[in-house]
Order: C-alpha cells, then structure tokens, then sequence
C-alpha cells in the first residue's frame, strides 16, 4: 500500500442502498484505501456485510457525519465525482487527468461520490476543488456506486505508485507558484478544506462591507463569491496564505483584533 492510499478518503454523500456500502468497502480494500466516511447515510445492513467479503473491517470503522462540510472539513485537497455539466460549474477533468494533477497534492485528498439516482448537488460541487468525470462510451453513461469508487481509486492509486513511469497527461492542469514558502519565510502547511470555506465565508462579508453589492445586479456577490472561491482552490493557499487574506478581510469588516487584544487575533503574515 503506498502513501498516497493513506492520504485518500473516500465519501459517499447519502448513499440509498446497503449493498452498495459493502461493495464500496470492497473495492477500497483493493486499492488499499482504508478511510471511508459516510454523510447521513443508509444503515448497514446483512446485505452490506455480505457485499464487504474481506472487507468488514473497514466498513465497520467507516465515520458517519451529518453533512458534506464535516466529512471534508480536515481534507486540503476535495474531489467530486459527477457526469454532469451546468454553469457555473468546475470544469470537469477526465479521470485520468485528475490522477495526474493530484500527484503533486499533500495531506488528504477526499474523493466524493453522490448519490445512486441523483449524484452531488450543485451546492455540494461548489465545496469541490477539482470535478471528475468518468467517460464511458456506451448508451448507458451512470456508473454504480461501487464502479465509480474502484475505477477513480484505480486510476489515482495506480498512477500515484508510479509517478516516474506516468507523465502528466496534457489536459492535467498545472499550478506553478510565482514565491516559494521558503522566499517568504513561510511554512508550507496546506489548507484545509473547513478553513478554507471560512477564509471564504469572511470575504463574503468584506465584499458586503464594502457595498460591492451596490455596483451590479442583487446575484453580483454570488456571481463573485464563485469565481473568488475557484480562485483560491486554484491557488492551493498555504496556511501563511490563507493568514495574510483573513487579516484583510476581517480589517475590512473592523472585525479584525490586534495581538493581545480581546478576541487573541494574530498578526497576519504580510
């Protein structure tokens, strides 16, 4: 099992069927993934333990949370599994072209899968940093649970293993840094997920302070608040990053406290 298998956890938001649990389970113990977490999901039943054969385990110490944002809210990196497309949307990466993108990502990377009949919801892709699809040149495009799981830990678990024999496919992204963390005298913890949708959250309400909303249609803070935040995923913000756009931000709503003061708000690292 290598490295990367540890590092990826896997998410079914609100999975309808008990087999499919099992199977799930199943195809991660394959691949040697051991991290499954299950958002507001069916029971496990005799059919998923039927299902998870060699894999019991690891269905029985799968997390259940409440809700997308506590399954990620530890995960610098955030996948989502979908065939569709709309606006407003990530652009969806072919599978093997997301395996060659997270090659050069830290920490864990959640790989999350909707739901059987419906898959992710909009607002559920919108928590996502990269949109996966799987191709699939039949009539029938929708991949069982189980399927999508094995197929999308194969490709990233198999290409992770052997990055030397696995050039970066064409359509793979690449994000070069213009300043190392090192230049900086930074460190180069990567953010995660939570604190990244709160970085968010707080420059929602600086764009609100500024009346921003008053230069453009009643949608414009939701319009911007997309295409900032596909920024910041793009950007993949380090922790000294992510410090230095908190403190603008909270200056900017005057909810920003000096060392020492009440509140023990910090320096940001400008």
């Amino acid at each position: 099992m290598s490295e990367a298998a540890r590092e990826l956890v896997v998410v079914l938001v609100e999975p309808h069927h008990p087999g499919n649990l099992g199977a799930v389970a199943r195809a991660m113990a394959n691949m040697g993934a051991e991290q499954l977490r299950l958002v507001n999901a069916c029971a496990i039943t005799d059919e998923s333990r039927a299902l998870a054969w060699g894999a019991l385990p690891l269905l029985e110490k799968a997390v259940r949370t409440p809700d997308l944002e506590s399954a990620i809210g530890d995960c610098t990196t955030v996948v989502g599994f979908s065939a569709r497309d709309g606006r407003f949307r990530l652009p969806p990466l072919l599978v093997s072209d997301a395996a060659a993108e997270l090659r050069t990502r830290g920490g864990k990377i959640a790989l999350v899968f909707g739901r059987e009949d419906s898959g992710l919801r909009f607002e559920e892709i919108e928590r996502c940093h990269l949109l996966v699809r799987i191709p699939t040149p039949g009539p029938h495009s929708s991949l069982n649970l189980a399927q999508a799981v094995l197929i999308g830990l194969y490709e990233i678990e198999a290409r992770a293993a052997s990055p030397a024999e696995t050039p970066a496919t064409e359509g793979a992204r690449q994000r070069p840094r213009v300043f190392s963390h090192e230049a900086l005298g930074g460190t180069a913890e990567v953010l995660d997920s939570g604190s990244l949708e709160r970085l968010i959250e707080d420059w929602e309400a600086a764009l609100r302070a500024l009346g921003y909303d008053s230069f453009g249609p009643p949608q414009l803070i939701d319009r911007t608040m997309r295409r900032l935040r596909r920024l910041f995923f793009r950007a993949g913000l380090e922790r000294d990053d992510a410090d230095m756009l908190f403190g603008f931000a909270r200056r900017i709503t005057g909810s920003y406290r000096r060392p020492g003061s009440k509140g023990g708000e910090t320096e940001p690292n400008a």
